[in-house]
């Protein structure tokens, strides 16, 4: 027994120093918990670096520290300048699906006009994906850049549902269109083109045919370029509706005008006339 608490107390000594490397550097919040902390960029331009700590703690990764991610931080900081957070050291896979990409390549272009991995999960509130609030946040994320597409997906049955705040068996954008890579419809390899169109559909839909994948869940019923059978469908409804209104409310206030008159007829002759007594014989 002596001998085996030996053991363990070398083991415990030896990897002493290993965990205490590991910890983390001194407190991170004891800066960035300043609400005032800024950061000057080119054009007279400011970066907030405020961490609020407990939308950190209840997100995805907040039982990593700080260096997990941020890893050109040194003890020289802040004035080593650590480098932009690196997301693949982690989530490799989706970095290479990224980069093949439609968003990839204009924001290899230029940055400021389409999203990298912090502009759509964020930086310190990422949540879980497979959560209704991740899911309809995604749908606003889209959005930001995509609002005819996000408008036009609420006007479908899909959409309405999402809308009312129910996501579950609800496709948002990601399901059809893929998460990270991303491809124009007019790319073969896309999951929404005419070549995998059906492919995704058959996905939830197990009776799918190709004439179902042909549907178009974007149509636009306000642009007459884009979908003009919708265009037209929904204006001549909407001119069916207005018309049979257009009637329907006069003629019910006209009716309802007639009634009281009569009324008010019949109350002022039964009035002006009442019913004659007759007498009974002697």
């Amino acid at each position: 027994m002596k001998i085996q608490g030996l053991l363990y107390a070398s083991a415990l000594t030896l990897l002493l120093p290993l965990t205490l490397g590991a910890q983390e550097p001194p407190n991170c919040l004891s800066c960035h918990a300043d609400k005032d902390l800024k950061k000057d960029l080119a054009g007279g331009k400011t970066q907030s670096l405020f961490v609020e700590q407990k939308d950190y703690l209840q997100s995805v990764h907040g039982s990593l520290s700080c260096t997990s991610c941020h890893t050109g931080i040194t003890d020289a900081h802040p004035s080593d300048q650590p480098g932009k957070v690196d997301c693949g050291i982690c989530h490799s896979q989706e970095v290479e699906a990224y980069k093949k990409s439609i968003h990839a390549q204009v924001f290899e272009a230029d940055p400021a006009t389409a999203p990298d991995c912090l502009s759509c999960h964020g930086t310190h509130q990422i949540q879980k994906v497979n959560t209704d609030k991740y899911k309809r946040a995604t749908l606003d994320q889209c959005g930001q850049c995509h609002e005819d597409y996000k408008r036009t997906y609420l006007d479908t049955y899909h959409g309405k549902v999402v809308d009312l705040g129910e996501t579950k068996d609800m496709p948002l954008c990601w399901d059809c269109h893929s998460a990270h890579e991303i491809l124009p419809a007019s790319d073969p390899q896309s999951n929404v083109s005419k070549e995998r169109a059906l492919a995704t559909c058959l996905y939830c839909h197990k009776d799918a045919t190709t004439k179902f994948a042909q549907y178009d869940v974007h149509s636009d019923r306000f642009s007459v370029k884009k979908s003009p059978i919708e265009f037209w469908t929904y204006l001549v409804m909407i001119l069916i509706v207005c018309f049979a209104f257009g009637l329907w409310v006069p003629h019910t206030i006209l009716w309802f005008v007639r009634d009281w008159l009569e009324n008010r007829k019949k109350k002022k002759d039964s009035g002006s006339n009442p019913p004659s007594e007759t007498g009974g014989g002697a």
